[in-house]
């Protein structure tokens, strides 16, 4: 079974006193078991933020791959990306998926639990990089990290399940 993302609405990007500000948009990520979808929101030079609502309805069995919805920001030169995850395996008894900030430099990986969400379970989100810093944030939790200060590219992705993303804005 092929994946499918659904974009319910086109992003458009437009300048407001200089600032660029995305209109909210939703996004349906309906991905077969060991199938990803991605969609990329934009550039960012030095600061943004990804924010929206994010809930997933269905787990898919596989072997090596689990069911996954985020939203990331990976630097344009490949030093490092950070992500804000929502991750669980269908075989699991609790019907919960971990809720993690995962920044990747230098080969090194630090992970910030967010909590659990449960299964159809609808939150706020938002990963933000400014000054050196990214923060994440699902519903009440948040996590934060150091980064390099550069430009990076923001996207939002599901693996292995059903996910929606709503309202989603990246804002620079």
């Amino acid at each position: 079974m092929r994946g499918t993302l659904l974009v319910i609405c086109g992003l458009a990007i437009v300048a407001i006193n200089g600032t660029a500000q995305a209109q909210a948009k939703d996004f349906r990520c309906r991905a077969g078991a060991g199938r990803s979808e991605a969609v990329t929101l934009g550039k960012v030079a030095a600061r943004g933020r990804i924010a929206g609502d994010i809930s997933v309805s269905s787990m898919s069995m596989h072997v090596k791959y689990a069911t996954f919805g985020g939203a990331n920001f990976a630097a344009a030169d490949g030093s490092w990306t950070a992500r804000l995850d929502v991750i669980g395996s269908a075989r699991s008894q609790r019907n919960l998926l971990l809720a993690r900030l995962r920044v990747l430099r230098s080969g090194k990986e630090q992970t910030y639990s967010l909590g659990d969400l449960g299964i159809g379970v609808t939150v706020p989100f938002s990963l933000t990089v400014a000054d050196g810093k990214v923060t994440a944030t699902l519903g009440k939790k948040t996590a934060e990290a150091d980064i390099p200060v550069a430009p990076s590219t923001a996207k939002i992705a599901c693996s292995t399940g059903e996910v929606t993303f709503a309202d989603v804005e990246l804002t620079q």
